[in-house]
């Protein structure tokens, strides 16, 4: 996949076959619309184009509204190339960009920059100044042979019985099997491993402290959670708390901690991608290091059992 972040330095890309969204979390629905210009682009021997944008959209419009991102820039950079897009364009997302006429976009961005050969655009697309821009419009630009336009179907999305407010919400609730189903992919977290204060190895486990890259990405609720670590190319089973560890401390800071299993390495300072596959149980206090020593010999059997399922 070749990515393009500078809209004015496009290539020229011969039967391009085009789609343009913000596409968070790369669901099911989105990959309905994909998979339709990958396809197109096959039969017709063009070559798949997808454009998002960075910032997302509405951090911008509306900039009090508290989005949390199912995938950063890199994970929505990585999952698009798993999928076999051949080109990823990432448009700049600013106030001059968000007020365009809708005309303008279409003329200026569209036509001008992107010259797309075949647009595939999902039934509710919306674009311009205050969303003016939709299916009509580009209808008038296509009939006048700027380019082929399809619309994706209500019906054909709907079908995937998916949406990003409804991944969030399965999330936000913990239901981390069923947002996993909705996205056809397993939610993940990523970041730098930091120093923490060294307590887990005090008890026998110790963990991976987790700094994720983006204060925009959501966070499931806290718990303990049967995950897959990613590391050095490598696939570990893992334990991962999210919480305030209240047996601890009672200092209020959220800690994102992973545990790996039957592993103990030095990998501070490196890159760490969990895959959540499980939530095993909500936070507790327990009355002893010994008690939660227990039970998180029991929360490793259970994702063992888990994972290996």
């Amino acid at each position: 996949m070749q990515l393009h972040s500078d809209i004015n330095k496009l290539p020229t890309i011969k039967k391009s076959i085009v789609t343009i969204g913000t596409f968070d979390g790369v669901h099911a629905g989105h990959r309905t619309i994909i998979n339709r210009i990958i396809n197109l682009a096959k039969k017709r021997n063009g070559q798949s184009v997808l454009i998002t944008f960075e910032p997302h959209p509405r951090f911008l419009i509306n900039p009090q509204h508290r989005l949390k991102l199912l995938t950063t820039l890199e994970e929505k950079k990585s999952l698009l190339e798993k999928l076999g897009l051949h080109h990823l364009v990432i448009a700049p997302f600013t106030k001059e960009f968000a007020n365009q006429e809708a005309k303008n976009y279409v003329e200026d961005f569209l036509i001008k920059k992107i010259k797309p050969s075949v647009l595939v655009i999902g039934y509710d697309h919306h674009f311009g100044k205050g969303r003016s821009g939709n299916f009509n419009l580009l209808k008038q630009y296509a009939e006048q042979g700027h380019f082929q336009l399809e619309e994706i179907s209500k019906q054909l999305v709907e079908d995937a019985h998916v949406s990003s407010t409804t991944i969030r919400k399965a999330l936000e609730l913990g239901d981390v099997r069923e947002a996993n189903n909705l996205l056809q992919s397993n939610f993940q977290l990523s970041g730098e491993v930091i120093i923490g204060d060294q307590r887990g190895r005090t008890i026998g486990f110790p963990t991976a402290n987790l700094q994720i890259s983006s204060d925009k990405k959501l966070i499931p609720p806290n718990g303990v959670y049967a995950v897959q670590a990613f590391i050095k190319n490598q696939c570990f089973s893992a334990v991962m708390n999210i919480g305030f560890r209240p047996t601890v401390t009672d200092t209020p800071e959220l800690r994102l901690e992973v545990h790996l299993i039957d592993f103990d390495e030095d990998i501070y300072g490196e890159n760490l991608k969990v895959e959540f596959i499980e939530r095993i149980r909500a936070e507790k206090k327990f009355s002893s290091f010994e008690d939660l020593k227990k039970q998180i010999e029991l929360d490793c059997e259970r994702a063992s059992e888990i994972l290996a399922n």
